[in-house]
């Protein structure tokens, strides 16, 4: 496995662990705050996510990847992935010619 590969990995795991750790926060923060107060409490955690999103996207600067391609399948760009995709293309195509075949009768 190519090193960037693995970084990539390994960050998918960190953004993971990263969305599950807000999530669980803000769910803890919410349930001790007065109804009132939830819209506040909300908005700031939300602020605060983004400040983090910021920098994190100018940490990886240079380093040929970004936050929202961490998400994704990293086998993405392997010649496998293009091949079931290419194969998905035809089988569309072919159910494509079909419909348009039964039509005509």
């Amino acid at each position: 496995m190519p090193a960037n590969a693995k970084d990539k990995k390994y960050g998918q795991r960190l953004l993971g662990i990263a969305q599950d750790f807000v999530k669980t926060a803000t769910e803890a923060v919410l349930s001790v705050v007065p109804e009132e107060q939830r819209h506040q409490v909300t908005h700031a955690v939300e602020a605060t996510a983004k400040e983090a999103r910021e920098r994190m996207a100018a940490a990886m600067e240079g380093t040929g990847t970004t936050i929202s391609r961490m998400g994704r399948n990293v086998r993405g760009s392997k010649p496998a992935a293009k091949a079931s995709k290419k194969a998905a293309k035809k089988s569309a195509k072919k159910a494509a010619r079909r419909k348009a075949s039964k039509k005509k009768k």
